[in-house]
Formats: C-alpha cells, structure tokens, sequence
C-alpha cells in the first residue's frame, strides 16, 4: 500500500503563485484546443466568488463527476454556478452550489499532441513545401 510520504511530489513553475494543483485528464473536447487524453493542472479555489466571470476551471460535482468549463459566477442570484463550454455543441449548464465539491482553476496543460503540428500554418507550409518539391505537369485541355 502507498503512503503520502511515497507518492510523488514535484513542483510547477506556474505564473501567479503557488497554491495547491491538481493534475486532471481531459475526456471531452468542451474546450478546445484541450482535447482527449490532455491534462489539465488547476489550482485550488477556495473563494469561488473571487472567480472573475468566464475564468476557465475544473468543477467537481456530486451529479456531473469532472467538467472542464467557463465558470461564470451565479451564487449571489442563483445559488449556482453558470459552465459554459467553448465547442458549442455543449449547452451552458447551471449548476446549483449544493452539488459543487471542488473548483480549480487552470493553470496549465500537457498534451500528447504538439499544438504546432496542427496549426494551420504549419499545414500550409507542409503544402507548399510539397509543391516546391513537385515537378509542375501541364494538363492541356
């Protein structure tokens, strides 16, 4: 059986402090560019009304497990947290503070694809360069 004391510990050199972080694997695509099989570190927030509106975090709830969303702050009107999704294939979910465990906020992310592989000028660039390399061909009509 594994102790705190054996479980690894490490640290990040994240902008805006320190704070305790959690790492959290990305199982939706909600917020692109964090897609599928990506980790999500966030950063423990204890005062959810200091979230400003439209702050990207982790929510774990008693109803809905783990989302990665847009926390827009309801709790003075509604009792509740407003998450919206960035893919709008995903509706805005209002979630009543009673079935909130946790929020952390992101702080930073590990993908297993480079981001620059899928830009599109980095797409372009494999075309053109494919094209310099071609010789041209006529086609007469």
């Amino acid at each position: 059986m594994t102790t705190c004391e054996e479980i690894p510990r490490f640290r990040l050199p994240l902008p805006g402090g320190t704070g305790l972080l959690r790492a959290f694997e990305i199982r939706e695509d909600a917020m692109p560019p964090y897609g599928c099989g990506s980790v999500l570190v966030g950063r423990y927030v204890d005062n959810w009304q200091l979230l400003p509106d439209g702050t990207p975090c982790i929510v774990v709830s008693e109803t809905e497990g783990i989302q990665f969303r847009r926390v827009f702050n309801r709790l003075k009107t509604e009792a509740a947290l407003d998450l919206r999704a960035d893919n709008p294939a995903y509706l805005a979910e209002l979630l009543p503070v009673e079935q909130v465990l946790e929020v952390w906020e992101a702080a930073a992310y590990i993908s297993p694809v480079s981001p620059l592989a899928a830009h599109p000028i980095n797409r372009l660039l494999g075309v053109v360069r494919e094209l310099t390399n071609t010789p041209a061909t006529l086609v007469s009509a």
